[in-house]
């Protein structure tokens, strides 16, 4: 197997670990949204309505977090990662290339 297909690789798993994560997340969120949607209601409900603006935005807040800020921040991670691999790839690729010179200017 050549060395840019182990990189390609590593790239399909980072990129399929991502996916699993923000699968982990959506489901998490859910029941963390769910969790909190019920303590607020409770909440609300035995304060009488007095708080419900602010119980209305934690509720929101709490959605707000698992919609759209999980999804962006699992994918800066697999870029990240992804990047990570292409570079020590390219390191590991021209060091390669140094030491085939060197072995070649011995002989």
């Amino acid at each position: 197997m050549a060395f840019d297909d182990l990189v390609n690789k590593a790239k399909d798993f980072i990129g399929d670990a991502g996916d699993k994560a923000k699968d982990l997340m959506e489901e998490a969120g859910d029941k963390i949204t769910n969790a909190v949607d019920g303590a607020t209601d409770f909440i609300d409900e035995k304060t009488g309505g007095k708080y419900s603006d602010k119980l209305q935005s934690i509720d929101e807040k709490t959605s707000g977090v698992f919609d759209k800020d999980g999804d962006a921040k699992v994918d800066a991670a697999v870029d990240a990662v992804s990047d990570a691999v292409s570079n020590a790839a390219d390191s590991v690729s021209d060091a390669a290339g140094q030491a085939a010179d060197a072995v070649q200017e011995q002989f």
